[in-house]
C-alpha cells in the first residue's frame, strides 16, 4: 500500500501503532524502530531519513511525542 505521496517507489515505509500525539511510544517500540532504522541505513545505504509531515504539511504524524522520544 502507499505510504507517501509520490515517493512509493523509492522510499521505505515504517509505521507503528499507536497515537503519538497524544502518547508517548512504548520503550520497546522505539528500541525496535531504531534498531530497524540502523539495518537498514546500513544495507540500503540511506543517507537521510524523512518522516510523514516532512511531506505533508497537513498531518501531524508521527506525533510530538514520538519526534521527541525518538530523537534521544
Amino acid at each position: 500500500g502507499a505510504h507517501t505521496k509520490s515517493k512509493n517507489k523509492n522510499s521505505i515505509g515504517i509505521a507503528l501503532i499507536g497515537n503519538f500525539e497524544e502518547e508517548k511510544p512504548l520503550k520497546r517500540q522505539l528500541r525496535a524502530l531504531k534498531n530497524l532504522v540502523f539495518n537498514l541505513k546500513k544495507i540500503f545505504k540511506i543517507k537521510e531519513i524523512k518522516m510523514h509531515r516532512d511531506y505533508n504539511k497537513y498531518t501531524l504524524c508521527p506525533g510530538k511525542f514520538f519526534i521527541r522520544e525518538f530523537k534521544r
